[in-house]
């Protein structure tokens, strides 16, 4: 979601873009955390898929490095349904810097957006090089809702 001005928009229209006027009106979206966790697990994706299908889905993709070919290859086949997005560990900021840098630049056509570890927020000192990436690049970023402080989950 962007807020600004029409200018500042349309500079970010892509192929998928859909335009609507509103004709003076409000349109608020309605965002649903969609993100789904791909290790490579034979016919997910394609599963995956027909569900989004089923309803006219699009789901937010996180991969692992060790699936991530067929990965980009699935949102290619289908990129009205499934959106590339980058994650990373706070502890690996050199190492996910790279990673944006090919994923965010030169794949901008699958991979749209970084998602954070759990352990950290966009604010945590740790992770200024990628916001300050993310900010000067025009790259999403999505967060957790509440952080991780152990092995049982939310604290």
């Amino acid at each position: 979601m962007l807020v600004g001005t029409t200018a500042q928009a349309l500079a970010l229209k892509g192929p998928r873009t859909q335009i609507i006027d509103a004709a003076g009106g409000a349109i608020l979206p309605g965002l649903v955390d969609a993100h789904v966790h791909y290790n490579g697990e034979p016919g997910f994706l394609e599963k995956l898929v027909a569900k989004l299908d089923a309803v006219d889905g699009v789901a937010f993709l996180l991969t692992t490095p060790n699936a991530i070919e067929s990965a980009k290859a699935a949102i290619a086949r289908h990129p009205d349904r499934l959106i590339g997005y980058c994650t990373t560990h706070p502890g690996y900021t050199r190492q996910a810097l790279a990673e944006f840098e090919l994923r965010l630049l030169k794949q901008r056509d699958l991979f749209a957006a970084v998602k954070l570890h759990s352990l950290v927020f966009c604010d945590d000192p740790l992770l200024d090089p990628l916001m300050e990436f993310c900010a000067a690049h025009g790259v999403p970023v999505l967060q957790h809702t509440w952080k991780k402080v152990g092995p049982e989950g939310p604290g």
